[in-house]
């Protein structure tokens, strides 16, 4: 696929590295709904990929059925099924690609954080919004988020090793962080994955508790042992 273009082109128009793209496919390419009897074969499974990460990678128009047809030179009904198998395919795969560490797992990130200060964290809790191209026709306002664009919150842990292994998305783009993160299972049902002195670190944003350290915010985050706190969480995050 694109044979010659550099990695960085490569990252320009998929959104993911080469290496990134082989691993997506060889996940997906043996999935049944690639697989069909009629007469009229489907695109090849690397180019669905690569038109379905390209559209999802832009915004506004350029997300346009058409712009991606010409750009292929395929009919739009075909970028319509492709995209549609593809996140279907990848969307399935989500059990074994986002995966709570186990107890081995999590001794080896707690081993790994404590070496950054941070014994016993076994990730890093986030927040992030997805902008949509449309209104939702249905309670639309409440999409509506602090960036004054329509919106869905995505929450999600990952941990040092740049692994994802907790996510909830589909909330609106205007509830907060914190609203979202005490109604995920983490927050209900704690003993069910942290043990005894385990933890997430987040951003101030989100509420204290035994399994999540915020950093310091507001006045707290002007003393010198506070201040070294942030500093250090910030650069771990990194």
């Amino acid at each position: 696929m694109f044979p010659g273009m550099q990695d960085n082109d490569f990252k320009q128009v998929v959104q993911t590295t080469q290496d990134g793209f082989l691993y997506i496919y060889n996940l997906i390419q043996n999935r049944k709904l690639f697989k069909n009897q009629s007469n009229c074969p489907q695109l090849d499974v690397c180019l669905q990929l690569a038109l379905t990460l390209e559209q999802l990678g832009f915004n506004g128009n350029g997300a346009s059925l058409g712009w991606i047809a010409r750009s292929y030179g395929i009919s739009q009904g075909a970028v319509v099924s492709s995209s549609q198998k593809v996140i279907e395919v990848i969307f399935a795969l989500q059990p074994q690609l986002v995966r709570w560490p186990k107890e081995a797992g999590q001794i080896e990130i707690g081993t790994g954080m404590g070496l950054e200060g941070f014994p016993g964290c076994i990730g890093f809790l986030d927040g992030k919004t997805i902008p949509l191209l449309q209104t939702p026709g249905l309670d639309g306002e409440v999409y509506y988020d602090h960036k004054k664009r329509y919106s869905l919150n995505v929450q999600n842990v990952c941990e040092n090793f740049e692994r994802i292994t907790a996510l909830l998305s589909g909330w609106p783009g205007s509830c907060a962080d914190s609203t979202i993160y005490k109604r995920m299972g983490l927050n209900l049902r704690p003993c069910n994955f942290f043990s005894p002195g385990q933890y997430l670190l987040t951003n101030s944003a989100y509420p204290l508790s035994l399994q999540c350290i915020p950093c310091y915010k507001g006045a707290a985050s002007e003393s010198r042992y506070n201040r070294s706190f942030n500093y250090y969480l910030s650069q771990s995050q990194v």
